[in-house]
């Protein structure tokens, strides 16, 4: 059935037929079909969302809650049963909860180190031996050292390596029959355990 449109219609008039409606354009000359707007209804509201601000995880979380935290300013999202810090590509869950990994009294300085079964947090202090060298930056020799320690002597510029109870410049190499891990410029009680002097071969 054809549709009656208005005759001298103006520009911005409406017109409707049925469930379409018409608006004129004077600038075009014709009548345009109005695009049709449908709300659905309105669905049910989501669970309300917030952000805790505290140097402590919130108790009793929820999925999806978000924790910043204000000491080391790192945002974490509750996910699963842990919380997950935001941008992190990981599992989530603290290093300790791997199978592996067994942390006890955690300390400032302490590393990974693998016993042989796992992994355990140790005092980097005490790592050190058995093929583990720790390297001490100071003007002194470090006391109580294990074979295999590095000391850089800051003052000189030097490098040693603790060797079968001496101190060893690294890169030195010894000639003749003194040991060069004795000398130390006629020093007494020196942490070398040096000589005092040197007679020059007078007989």
């Amino acid at each position: 059935m054809p549709i009656d449109f208005p005759g001298a219609p103006t520009n911005g008039q409406i017109f409707s037929d049925g469930d379409k409606t018409w608006e004129y354009s004077t600038s075009t000359g014709a009548w345009k079909l109005r695009t049709q707007t449908v709300t659905g209804p309105t669905g049910p509201a989501g669970p309300e969302q917030h952000v805790t601000i505290s140097s402590n995880a919130p108790a009793s979380p929820v999925q999806g809650e978000m924790w910043f935290d204000s000491d080391t300013t790192q945002t974490f999202i509750y996910y699963g049963s842990v919380w997950v810090e935001v941008g992190t590509a990981a599992a989530g869950g603290a290093l300790d909860s791997l199978s592996d990994v067994i942390i006890t009294n955690p300390a400032n300085n302490d590393v990974l180190s693998y016993n042989g079964s796992a992994f355990v947090n140790t005092p980097l202090a005490n790592i050190g031996g058995a093929g583990n060298a720790v390297t001490t930056i100071s003007t002194s020799a470090p006391a109580s050292p294990s074979e295999g320690n590095l000391w850089f002597e800051s003052d000189t510029g030097r490098t040693y390596i603790y060797y079968d109870s001496y101190w060893v410049e690294v890169g030195a190499v010894s000639t003749g029959e003194v040991n060069s891990s004795n000398m130390d410029g006629g020093q007494a009680n020196s942490v070398y355990g040096g000589v005092t002097g040197i007679t020059g071969g007078s007989a």
